[in-house]
């Protein structure tokens, strides 16, 4: 081999690094955003599971029981908590609305207790009053709604972005009216 191979040989890999130096810090951004992502997506299956979760114990659970601690929203809210596997944490951002609600345009349900014991927002009104739903002589419209949300950074290495993760579920209770 000549001397003049090489060198060029020798200036090509250099300039393979320089080409890697240039593209690494965008392939990193690349495989961080989809890592992140994943995680969200994994969070978003998370909240449905515990808000699906949640309606379907509240749909079982008596609107009548006494309770020992808390009410009846409380009790699924709780519910709704723990079957989020940690996800789902109160004291940081995280939020988990319950209501039992009758009707079109949906209404909180007012039973034997105060109203507020059906929904778990402060001034008593149902988690998503513009679900509508149809009663008829078999279903008396008794709905028990749970909506979650549960803030999430996107990350890449040159920004993040902050997202809010929702989820809901709707079931129809077990008992009337």
């Amino acid at each position: 081999m000549t001397t003049r191979t090489r060198t060029r040989r020798r200036a090509e890999r250099g300039a393979t690094i320089v080409e890697f130096a240039l593209v690494l810090p965008l392939l990193m951004a690349l495989v961080i955003g989809i890592v992140t992502i994943g995680s969200a997506l994994n969070d978003k299956q998370s909240l449905t599971h515990a808000a699906r979760e949640g309606s379907r114990y509240g749909a079982r659970l008596p609107t009548d029981q006494l309770f020992a601690e808390g009410t009846w929203a409380s009790n699924v809210q709780d519910i709704t908590v723990e079957r989020s596997g940690g996800d789902l944490d109160l004291d940081s951002g995280s939020t988990v609305c319950v209501s039992l609600v009758q009707g079109s345009p949906a209404t909180t349900f007012s039973g034997p207790f105060p109203a507020t014991s059906y929904s778990t927002k402060s001034d008593g009104t149902p988690c998503d009053p513009s679900e509508t739903y149809a009663t008829t002589e078999i279903d008396d419209g008794l709905r028990v709604q749970v909506v979650v949300t549960h803030p999430v950074v996107i990350q890449a290495i040159f920004f993040s972005h902050p997202v809010e993760v929702a989820s809901s579920a709707t079931m129809q209770s077990e008992f009337s009216s």
